[in-house]
């Protein structure tokens, strides 16, 4: 009984934590856009951001190839684990499936639904040149937000839940969690759905390929989509009736398609994963 008890308790405790650590990412997000305003000129602060993203990137590909037992390895930062060809499997049906989504979302729930309405206004109100102010916001949005977004829920407290409620559990706990750091869709419940599709989507390659760095391609993937109809890169809302209802049965489809071309390699992978594992003990 103790022992339930204590394992609760480190649910709440964990979970605790990471809303907190999800929910201060946004005030260091505004910050961060405000002094780029501030200090430097737009251009200036695109060149720097691209350029000091790309050479962090690279530190971090390079530190998680030899740091097998530090933090990085401890949050999931390291090489995926599994057959190259069935990963490029799986990442392709995750984050093809992931864009499906918020295309459907899109052609189903607009006006209703306006994931990039936050961020529209803001780039108006806060940058003089919309155009820097864009590509800054995607670069927040598309890369910064999602590395650091997956790096807590999927790195950090998904793989410590999976030591106390099991694997499955974890990556819908995580996801859970991670919608409910969702406020600005909480008006809506049916909306709050959507974070948490990315959340299990996400967590579920993180798991399978034991790295958060596919659960960060395929949060990526799916903010870049909410940019693309956000801001109407592609017209959804100015189909025809006809066009409407073609597009969702073919959205439809291939977001299911995706999603079993994901299923299917993730089976495949954690079955090599558990005849690795059993293999030494047959020898012995």
């Amino acid at each position: 009984m103790k022992g339930k008890a204590r394992s609760l308790a480190r649910v709440v405790w964990l979970c605790a934590i990471g809303i907190l650590l999800g929910l201060g990412l946004s005030p260091v997000f505004v910050a961060l856009l405000s002094f780029s305003v501030v200090v430097f000129p737009a251009p200036l602060w695109c060149v720097v951001l691209f350029a000091g993203g790309a050479l962090g990137a690279r530190f971090l590909l390079a530190r998680s190839q030899s740091d097998q037992s530090g933090f990085l390895s401890s949050i999931r930062l390291r090489p995926l684990r599994g057959d190259r060809a069935l990963i490029r499997r799986l990442i392709l049906g995750a984050c093809l499936s992931s864009a499906s989504v918020v295309f459907l979302a899109e052609l189903v729930l607009r006006p209703e639904l306006d994931m990039a309405q936050p961020i529209r206004v803001f780039i108006v109100e806060t940058f003089p040149s919309p155009a820097w102010g864009w590509a800054i916001s995607v670069w927040f949005s598309v890369l910064f937000v999602p590395f650091a977004e997956e790096s807590i829920f999927r790195g950090w407290l998904q793989t410590r839940l999976e030591r106390v409620i099991g694997p499955g559990s974890a990556v819908l706990l995580s996801a859970v969690l991670f919608s409910a750091m969702h406020m600005q869709h909480w008006t809506n419940p049916v909306l709050l759905l959507l974070p948490f599709l990315l959340g299990v989507v996400a967590g579920w390659a993180c798991q399978v390929t034991a790295s958060v760095w596919s659960a960060f391609l395929v949060h990526s993937v799916w903010n870049a989509a909410v940019f693309v109809v956000g801001f109407n890169i592609i017209r959804l809302q100015s189909l025809p009736g006809w066009g409407h209802g073609v597009a969702l049965v073919a959205g439809g489809a291939f977001a299911l398609a995706s999603l079993l071309l994901f299923a299917d390699a993730a089976k495949k992978l954690v079955a090599q994963e558990a005849d690795k594992a059993r293999r030494p003990s047959e020898v012995a």
